[in-house]
This record gives C-alpha cells, structure tokens and sequence, in this order.
C-alpha cells in the first residue's frame, strides 16, 4: 500500500472517529510533507532508521514544538496502520519527541488592561476584572461574557474568610 493511500484510509477514520478538522488539516499538512520528501514509498518500507533520517533532515530548520507534532502525526499514522494490519511492525513506536522548551507567558500591556476595563459593562464585571487581574487569574474570553467564563471558574468564595478559591485548568488549587 503506498503512503498516500494509507494516509488517505487514515483520514478517512478519523473524520469517522471524529477528529477535529483542524486536526485533519494539520495532519494533513504532515502527511503532504512526508509523501513528498520520500516520493510516496510503500508503507512497508519504512524502518526506525528510515524515519530517525528523515527527522534528522527535516529537523535542522524547526523549532522542538513544530517538531514533535510532526513526530505525533507519524506516531499516530504508523500506529494505526500497525492495528489495520497494513504493516506487520510500527516503525515509529520507539521514536520520541524532542523537549519542548517552556514559553514565556505574554503579558498585556497598560493600553490593553484598560481598554478591558473600559469593556466591562456592569459593576459585576468591574468587579470580577479588578479581582481576576490584580490576583493574577487568567481571564478567557470566548463566546460567553466575561463573568459567565468567570464565575464558572470560582470553586468556593469565602467573603467572611477573606479568601476564594479557584478552579484551575489543571488540579492543583490556589488560595
């Protein structure tokens, strides 16, 4: 089976298993990627090595985070074209993504701090804005207003204790 078929079968499952199309889209980025660096072999001519090659060229001019997620797409195709039955062994099973290095946060600059708190339209958001920014919560703006997408986010509000506390993305709670 070429590369570009298998690739194709992939996204196929996918889209059924219900990925997201930006993921797909990615994916598919990478999968052009690959198909076009090794002139669209056979699944099953790919080895470790073969693979570590290519990483190692592809590799010099990117960043470790562009990097990982090209090695998470090839994980994934292989591994899946392992449990298909297409290939008898998974070639990219022992090959791991590089450390990513930590970011440094962006911070707003004093013109964007006040154009939210000229944003903030009743005295709950006000509120909510001067808490969340002056006890370093983030903020996430989406579709909702601002105090929906916060008052979601506070677990226990003790006013009597002078304390809150809130619920993180992660699970480790602050006070």
């Amino acid at each position: 089976m070429l590369l570009s078929t298998a690739w194709k079968s992939y996204e196929a499952d996918k889209r059924i298993e219900g990925f997201s199309p930006y993921t797909l889209k990615a994916y598919g980025i990478q999968a052009k990627l690959l198909i076009g660096y090794f002139n669209d072999p056979n699944i099953d001519s790919f080895d470790t090595e073969r693979l570590k090659e290519y990483f190692a060229t592809q590799g010099k001019d990117l960043k470790p985070s562009s990097m990982a997620r090209r090695i998470r797409f090839m994980k994934s195709l292989f591994r899946w074209c392992h449990e298909e039955g297409h290939i008898p062994l998974n070639p990219a099973a022992k090959i791991k993504e590089p450390k990513a290095g930590k970011r440094i946060p962006k911070f707003l600059s004093e013109r964007e701090i006040e154009l939210l708190r000229e944003a903030c339209l009743s005295p709950m958001e006000k509120a909510l804005f001067e808490f969340m920014f002056s006890t370093g919560c983030r903020i996430v703006f989406g579709k909702q207003k601002m105090h929906e997408t916060a008052v979601k986010n506070v677990a226990t509000c003790q006013l009597y204790s002078n304390f809150v506390i809130m619920t993180p993305y992660s699970d480790d709670y602050r006070r």
